[in-house]
């Protein structure tokens, strides 16, 4: 990851050198959401770490379904010279009721980055809307 701030489509706030009881000794990384979405055309669940205007060009236009690459431009979201982007998919679902967010990003080892992601979902006995939805989160 790059020194810079992390972006997620689904981006929140994290307190910078925050450690939690019980949990790993490295630092909470500092990140925003800066997205969020329920229309994407990924149907898998997935979590894509995005680091150049290439890269995310390439996921958005796979997000938006587009007969080509670049069909659809994609917004601009993150510096990628001091930022990534990270882009967590929950695949398809067939109900309203459905969300995602990330709750923490922290530096597990010197190379490593540990994403805690929350799905959501309606409990069995909701009134939910019957749709097709794929939410998206993307902080940074």
């Amino acid at each position: 990851m790059k020194a810079g701030h992390i972006l997620a489509l689904c981006v929140i706030s994290g307190a910078a050198g925050a450690q939690i009881a019980g949990q790993s000794p490295w630092k909470a990384i500092q990140y925003r959401n800066v997205a969020q979405g329920n229309q994407s055309r990924i149907q898998e669940a997935r979590t894509d770490v995005i680091t150049n205007a290439q890269q995310w060009q390439q996921l958005y236009s796979q997000m938006a379904g587009d007969p080509k690459p670049g069909f659809t431009p994609a917004p601009v979201l993150a510096d990628f010279n001091r930022q990534d982007l990270i882009v967590v998919h929950t695949g398809k679902k067939f109900t309203s009721g459905h969300g995602v967010y990330i709750s923490m990003i922290r530096q597990e080892r010197a190379t490593e980055v540990a994403v805690d992601v929350v799905i959501s979902q309606p409990t069995a006995n909701s009134q939910v809307q019957r749709l097709n939805n794929s939410p998206t989160l993307s902080p940074s």
